[in-house]
C-alpha cells in the first residue's frame, strides 16, 4: 500500500477547485451586509442632497419674490345676500371685532410683557431665532413640555400673511418673510402690526380691540 496521503472530499485542508474566468466573486455575509448598507447611504445620501437643493431654490425664489409689507389679509368682510334679478335682500355680518393701536398708544409694560412671554431675544434675532428652534426642538424629542420655537415676528407671518397650515412648506415660506420683514419694517413697527392681528378670542383682533371688548 503506498505511503502518499490521499485527499479525500470534505477533510479540512482540501483544496477548493479554482473559480472559471469571469465568473462573479461570491460574497460573505457580512460583506454583502456591508454592500447593502453602503448602497443605503448613498440613496439616503442623493435624497438629502435633492431636499436641500429643493428647499434652497425655493427659499431663493421666495427671498426675491415682490413682497408688500403692508398687504395684511383682511378681516373678515360682510356677505351680502342677493335675489335671483341681484337686487340685495340681506347681509351677514361676521361676529369680529378688529381694530388698530398706533405705536405711540402701546404701553411700555405691554410692550415687556408681550416680549418676556412670546419672544425674549426679539430686539436681538433677524427674524428667526436658531438657538430657539433648536430649544424646542430637543425639548419635544426628549419628551418634554412643546415649546415653541417661532419668533414674534414668525407669528406675525403666520397671523398677516401665510396662515396656520401645519405643512414644512408653510413654516419655510413663514422663516424666509419673516427675514424679509425685519430687513423692511423697524421692530417698533413689528411689534405694533403683531398687536394689531393678534387673536384674542372671541373673535377680537388686536388689544385695541380687546381692551374696548373686555374692559369697556
Amino acid at each position: 500500500m503506498s505511503s502518499s496521503a490521499v485527499a479525500r472530499p470534505g477533510r479540512a485542508g482540501a483544496s477548493r477547485p479554482p473559480r472559471p474566468p469571469g465568473a462573479p466573486r461570491r460574497l460573505s455575509p457580512a460583506a454583502r451586509r456591508r454592500q447593502r448598507g453602503r448602497r443605503v447611504a448613498r440613496v439616503f445620501l442623493v435624497l438629502v442632497l435633492a431636499f436641500v437643493v429643493g428647499v434652497t431654490t425655493f427659499v431663493a425664489g421666495l427671498l426675491a419674490a415682490p413682497f408688500d409689507v403692508r398687504a395684511v389679509a383682511p378681516a373678515p368682510k360682510s356677505v351680502l345676500l342677493l335675489a335671483a334679478d341681484g337686487t340685495q335682500i340681506g347681509q351677514i355680518r361676521p361676529p369680529y371685532r378688529r381694530e388698530n393701536i398706533r405705536a405711540e398708544d402701546i404701553p411700555d409694560i405691554m410692550r415687556k410683557a408681550i416680549i418676556s412671554a412670546e419672544d425674549a431675544r426679539f430686539l436681538d434675532h433677524s427674524g428667526v431665532d436658531p438657538l430657539a428652534t433648536m430649544r424646542a426642538a430637543i425639548r419635544d424629542l426628549s419628551g418634554g413640555r412643546k415649546q415653541g420655537g417661532s419668533t414674534l415676528t414668525q407669528q406675525y407671518v403666520k397671523n398677516a400673511y401665510v396662515g396656520n397650515d401645519r405643512t414644512l412648506l408653510r413654516k419655510i415660506k413663514e422663516a424666509g418673510l419673516a427675514v424679509r420683514l425685519e430687513n423692511r419694517l423697524s421692530k417698533e413697527e413689528i411689534l405694533t402690526d403683531y398687536l394689531n392681528v393678534l387673536y384674542l378670542g372671541n373673535n377680537v383682533y388686536g388689544v385695541q380691540a380687546a381692551a374696548k371688548y373686555y374692559f369697556g
